[in-house]
């Protein structure tokens, strides 16, 4: 992890953040985070990105690892707000939505690629449960294999998020039109989740 872990403040007596700064703070970390690992982030670099001093900061986040948990709940809530599982928003809630998990799934593609444990990024999927609930209701399965179904279904869209432009290179199908990949990606998850469930090695 980055050098700022487990790093305290300098001054004890420094006071914490207000909302309006906690927010500044958590702001510049999700760009931080969008575009680095954990290993390379330190408290210095985010304060001086969001302007507020480090004393101040590190009060409520002595470490790195603590912000970063900070990111991914605000970004999961900031989706939650629009719609987590709610496949019937409007197209500008749509894009909304999917601008905001592509960061949630970036940041937490860096921070694994960096060897953080995954277990530790979060510790509740309040969504991912409601798209459990949703699939076994609307499919009439048992809550095991709806939970196989999700997990296909966020593989299938988190690698098309993650590596879909150069996966399309490699396929030959770059000049394809803006849209058309996704809504294949579409069909394939739509038939995907009436497959008997599959075990992952």
């Amino acid at each position: 992890m980055g050098s700022e872990h487990g790093s305290k403040p300098d001054d004890p007596q420094v006071g914490g953040t207000d909302a309006a700064e906690r927010q500044r703070v958590i702001d510049a970390a999700t760009a931080i985070f969008t575009g680095y690992g954990p290993a390379s982030v330190t408290l210095k670099w985010i304060a001086l990105a969001s302007g507020i001093p480090v004393e101040r900061l590190s009060t409520e986040w002595p470490t790195v690892d603590a912000l970063l948990a900070s990111v991914l709940d605000n970004v999961a809530s900031a989706v939650e707000a629009v719609g987590w599982a709610d496949f019937r928003l409007a197209p500008e809630e749509l894009a909304e939505r999917g601008r905001l998990i592509e960061i949630y799934e970036r940041v937490v593609a860096r921070s694994l690629l960096d060897g953080v444990n995954p277990a530790q990024l979060e510790t509740a999927f309040p969504q991912t449960d409601r798209l459990v609930a949703t699939y076994q209701s609307a499919l009439d399965l048992d809550e095991r294999t709806a939970r196989y179904r999700v997990y296909q279904g966020c593989a299938l869209e988190w690698g098309w998020r993650l590596f879909g432009p150069h996966l399309l290179i490699a396929c030959g199908l770059d000049g394809e039109p803006e849209g058309r990949p996704y809504d294949e990606l579409q069909k394939l998850h739509e038939q995907l989740i009436r497959l008997p469930p599959v075990t992952p090695l």
